[in-house]
């Protein structure tokens, strides 16, 4: 996001949700973000865990599309925050204290299932 272009440093905080965060380990969840965030900042050189800041399970998320009535169910899962230090800009303009938060969906598309749903891919 633009305004963390022009921080040296900041931390990203993300809740995941979909099947894939149920049964995947927290080393696994860091990598995914770790990957997410190396594509999204091109000027990331370290990503490391927030010390004491573990994943933990969070209340599932009850979604309803509103035609059908059709309800589903999601898990959610606040992944461990991440602290991103990114190459210094040219001018020296930076920020700090910066903070991003995510939410990211792992897995087939949560909105479209049976019935008036339909089954997507992430992309």
């Amino acid at each position: 996001t633009p305004g963390n272009l022009r921080c040296a440093e900041f931390e990203v905080r993300a809740i995941l949700s979909g099947p894939w965060v149920v049964d995947t380990s927290e080393a696994a969840q860091v990598e995914a973000l770790s990957q997410y965030i190396r594509a999204k900042w091109n000027r990331t050189q370290t990503i490391e865990e927030v010390s004491g800041d573990h994943g933990r399970r969070l209340p599932a998320l009850v979604l309803e599309h509103w035609e059908s009535g059709t309800a589903d169910i999601e898990p959610l899962v606040k992944a461990p925050t991440l602290r991103v230090r990114q190459a210094p800009i040219l001018n020296g303009d930076e920020t700090s204290g910066c903070m991003e938060q995510l939410a990211c969906y792992c897995g087939m598309s949560s909105c479209e299932r049976s019935g008036s749903f339909k089954e997507g891919a992430l992309q």
